[in-house]
């Protein structure tokens, strides 16, 4: 079977070196992120449980992680892309019940820091 890991590294480019960030977002894959100020935005993806709508972010600097409460949160999938545009993560796609062929929008300015909300576009 296939192995889904739960940590995440990033490269410095100037030392050359691997560094570990975090190691507590739930594991997965297929998965779509976007960097926004200074959080990684992680939705979807599949896990040992299936597809997932779970949207967390991860402070770069520190490592700290938080799921997001979601405002009319899209199907479960897998296999996403994502683009980030205006403050927004934008979503589309991916594998679920169905192929998916929508797009949704994360607003991921919002007035409480845990809450992000979605539309279909």
């Amino acid at each position: 079977g296939r192995v889904n890991y739960h940590d995440f590294y990033r490269f410095d480019l100037e030392l050359q070196e691997w560094f570990l960030v975090s190691d507590r977002v739930t594991a997965r894959r297929g998965h779509a992120a976007v960097v926004h100020d200074k959080w990684l935005y992680i939705f979807g993806g599949r896990g040992k449980n299936g597809n997932t709508s779970a949207t967390f972010r991860c402070l770069l600097t520190t490592g700290a992680v938080e799921e997001l409460e979601t405002i009319n949160r899209p199907m479960p999938r897998h296999y996403i892309s994502a683009a980030l545009w205006g403050g927004s993560m934008w979503v589309f796609g991916g594998i679920g019940r169905t192929n998916y062929n929508d797009m949704m929008r994360f607003w991921l300015s919002s007035p409480h820091n845990n809450c992000v909300s979605s539309a279909s576009v």
